[in-house]
């Protein structure tokens, strides 16, 4: 794991906290910056009018889109850990969804479903079609390599949405940590059993210590992928940290133990 950022805890002041239970669970801390020390090692590009951080090689033997919170990609660990799954050889896309417009800390919340519903699920399945070409077109061999999708709070919305694509994509694997997308579902009017249920491969989906009972190890969301047979190999967990502890809480080592199971989970489903 990136030595070169185990050791930065990222400080927000008492302020810089949600209370909102549209995505993240009231108390959760708001964006942070990205540490000042560490140096990205990729490069942006555009998919499609989609402004997207790529990092890797092309001649990679599979590839991984990280989906970020409501905060963009310019802020906490996210291209921390879009590096790593490169260092480790996945081609990965951090994709700017929100096209350099993400949810400012100190909003009045009253306003985040109207800015949630920005980008829609039309939206989201225009890029996914998008960055899915891509992916085949830019890698060596890039018909017959795997895809997997990581998302943040948000970004498990992304992910479910993404693996419920059908065999006509690569998507053969997803990691949701600190999941929003049970809060988020009913904004777009989905029913829960219904996303989890179209789920086409095997899912890792680690829940905080504060996340929503239905997205920890026996709640509906497992209780669905797992009878589900494309996804019945999915895996619930829940840590001791609070929502955000990947991406924008202090490093704590849940933060290692979360990049090593989603990178064993991408080995294991990927590159086999």
């Amino acid at each position: 794991i990136n030595a070169e950022y185990m050791g930065c805890v990222p400080s927000f002041s008492s302020d810089n906290k949600m209370s909102s239970s549209v995505c993240c669970p009231p108390g959760a801390p708001g964006a942070v910056p990205p540490p000042a020390d560490y140096v990205p090692k990729g490069t942006k590009i555009t998919i499609n009018g989609t402004p997207v951080y790529v990092t890797g090689s092309t001649d990679s033997n599979a590839a991984v889109i990280v989906f970020p919170e409501i905060f963009g990609i310019d802020q906490g660990r996210l291209k921390v850990i879009a590096d790593e799954f490169a260092a480790h050889g996945f081609y990965t896309l951090l994709p700017d969804v929100h096209h350099a417009n993400p949810w400012q800390s100190g909003t009045d919340f009253s306003q985040l479903p109207a800015w949630v519903r920005l980008y829609n699920l039309e939206n989201l399945n225009t890029d996914l079609e998008a960055f899915h070409a891509y992916i085949v077109a830019h890698l060596r061999d890039g018909a017959n390599k795997k895809i997997g999708t990581i998302g943040f709070c948000w970004g498990s919305l992304a992910v479910m949405t993404a693996s419920g694509r059908g065999a006509s994509h690569r998507f053969r694997a997803g990691v949701s940590c600190h999941p929003s997308h049970s809060r988020l579902a009913g904004l777009f009017g989905l029913d829960l059993d219904t996303l989890h249920g179209a789920v086409q491969c095997p899912q890792l989906v680690i829940a905080a210590s504060d996340d929503a009972d239905e997205v920890k190890p026996g709640g509906s969301g497992e209780r669905v992928l797992r009878t589900n047979p494309p996804s019945a190999n999915s895996i619930f967990l829940t840590v001791p940290s609070t929502h955000g502890w990947m991406t924008r809480g202090e490093v704590t080592p849940d933060y290692a133990y979360g990049l090593q199971l989603a990178l064993a989970f991408f080995s294991r489903h990927l590159l086999h």
